[in-house]
């Protein structure tokens, strides 16, 4: 963001004339010493210019130890708080002041514009699912709109031999995001697509895969593992890559068992969930949070020992993390509802005890309208795919696992693949579809909707700081001559004593202290007149 500053000598109540201004981006310095100056016990005002930008813009001023005078808009004083002030029709000045301070001193003030701005994000109604199929000629990305598989486009990436898509987002004006993972034949590289472009995310040389993708406003959230196979075993490091920097999200891998399988964005804080060896037990199920300086918590889910953790939704005050945890004889599908303030969990069981010696886990989950919806399988003479609406559960037909789900108006959508994995699935409500297949191999990883189409509002954290610098030095002239020529180190600005008019220094002088300008010749007829009075 860009902001203005000018500098003036007296404070009127419509706008100022005559007034320079400055354009200053983010962490650049402002000196007023350019400008005028406060001698001591003088103030000088300073205004800051807001600018108008298509909208309404709200602005946010820390002003440190400067004073804010006034808030003026379109020649006319305006009552506004001067700490948060709306820009709609024109632009806002923003007067401060500086007083002045000993003689020959330097003195710092520090001024911090942010733009508060709720930006505007507009969405309509839409329903997006990604996969993968092979008919035999090599692994086609894709991308299902409930009608048509369009094509992820891979041009551009060099020694592509194997692409995987693990998830889907639809983004702001409803972009549609995918990620996943290609080889290139000796490592994966994890990459994106916005709406069919693919960006490689992964530096070159490291190995790493996605699981999904989260982004809000412009900025992109992918969660995955970076993988060292220089070791035996090869080790797995959780990871967030936050607009392509990657973050870990341990200090250090212990073992292979490592996995962050899904991220979301709430308030300034990002939450993922997965799970890791931390050497003693070989599942912690975990909740990571990693905040805006990059600095990451991690949270162990309640009886989270020797589980694994698939995906995270918000339900109110709540997060619901779904997985599965081992009961001893088999793994059972689970959920964790964990308080979004202090991330204290409690784990429901949603296999029943007739079932606890089948295995079963949950893979993803939706919560719209109150309604938590988690699908996954569970076995019973083979594998059956499940989905549980508010704990209950009902079958999906015969023969494999779900893995998306999520609510498209009134109807609930689920995501999957059969057992062998040769052909790709889509349930609207308890109703199966092929969506690919039979084939080598297909599957539908992940589904996005949008039910509505409201109008978001995201706030930006867009901030200029601006550093405020006096230092000068100052000589008074003889009160008895007249001064012509200027002993300060730069020019300041004056007010004629006959005529009130404003006047740089070179433009008029000073005699017996007081300043006439040059403009209506004021400083040679005061001049004049003091010479002719001594020569009486």
């Amino acid at each position: 963001m860009t902001v203005h500053l000018g500098v003036t000598r007296e404070l009127k109540e419509a706008l100022y004339s005559d007034v320079t201004k400055e354009s200053l981006s983010s962490g650049e310095t402002f000196e007023v010493k350019k400008y005028a100056l406060p001698q001591e016990g003088e103030t000088v005002y300073i205004q800051l210019l807001l600018p108008k930008k298509p909208g309404t813009q709200t602005y946010t001023i820390d002003y440190g130890d400067l004073t804010p005078v006034a808030v003026i808009s379109g020649g006319d004083r305006i009552s506004s708080d001067p700490s948060s002030i709306t820009v709609s029709s024109e632009p806002v000045r923003v007067v401060f002041s500086i007083t002045g301070t000993a003689e020959q001193t330097t003195e710092t003030y520090a001024l911090s514009v942010t733009d508060a701005t709720a930006a505007t994000y507009s969405y309509s109604p839409m329903l997006r699912a990604v996969g993968q199929y092979n008919e035999g000629s090599g692994i086609v990305p894709f991308v299902w709109d409930d009608q048509t598989i369009t094509t992820l486009s891979v041009s551009g990436i060099d020694d592509l031999q194997d692409v995987t898509v693990t998830g889907c987002f639809i983004g702001p004006q409803n972009t549609v995001y995918a990620c996943g993972y290609y080889s290139d034949g000796s490592i994966t590289r994890v990459l994106y697509w916005a709406d069919g472009v693919p960006t490689v995310v992964s530096a070159a040389g490291v190995e790493a895969i996605a699981r999904d993708i989260y982004v809000y406003s412009s900025h992109v959230y992918i969660v995955g593992e970076v993988i060292d196979q220089t070791v035996t075993p090869a080790t797995y490091m959780p990871t967030l890559w936050k607009d392509g920097v990657a973050v870990d999200l341990l200090d250090d891998t212990v073992g292979s068992e490592c996995v962050v399988r899904d991220v979301l964005y709430d308030g300034g804080t990002i939450v993922a969930v997965g799970n890791y060896n931390n050497g003693v037990n070989t599942y912690v199920g975990t909740v990571w949070t990693v905040d805006s300086e990059n600095t990451v918590a991690e949270t162990t889910l309640s009886e989270g020992d020797f589980v694994e953790v698939h995906a995270v939704a918000i339900d109110g005050s709540n997060y619901i993390v779904v997985g599965a945890f081992w009961n001893g004889s088999s793994f059972a599908s689970a959920y964790w509802t964990v308080n979004r303030e202090t991330l204290a969990s409690e784990r429901t069981t949603l296999t029943s005890v007739e079932q606890a010696s089948r295995w079963s886990k949950a893979h993803a989950v939706d919560v719209s309208g109150g309604v938590v919806r988690i699908v996954g399988y569970y076995t019973d003479g083979g594998e059956q795919p499940a989905i549980w609406v508010d704990g209950e559960r009902s079958a999906l037909g015969s023969g494999g696992r779900a893995f998306g789900v999520a609510q498209f108006g009134t109807v609930t959508y689920s995501t999957g693949y059969n057992s062998a994995g040769t052909e790709a699935y889509v349930w609207r409500g308890l109703v199966r579809s092929t969506l690919v297949g039979p084939t080598v191999s297909a599957a539908i990883n992940a589904i996005d909707v949008v039910n509505d189409g409201d109008t978001y509002f995201l706030e930006t954290e867009e901030e200029a700081s601006v550093t405020v610098e006096m230092d000068y030095e100052y000589e008074d002239a003889d009160p008895d001559e007249f001064q012509p020529y200027w002993t300060r180190s730069f020019k300041k600005t004056y007010v004629c004593t006959k005529c009130g008019h404003y006047f740089k220094e070179g433009e008029g002088g000073l005699i017996g202290g007081k300043p006439f300008c040059k403009r209506f010749k004021c400083f040679m007829e005061e001049m004049f007149d003091r010479l002719r009075g001594r020569r009486k």
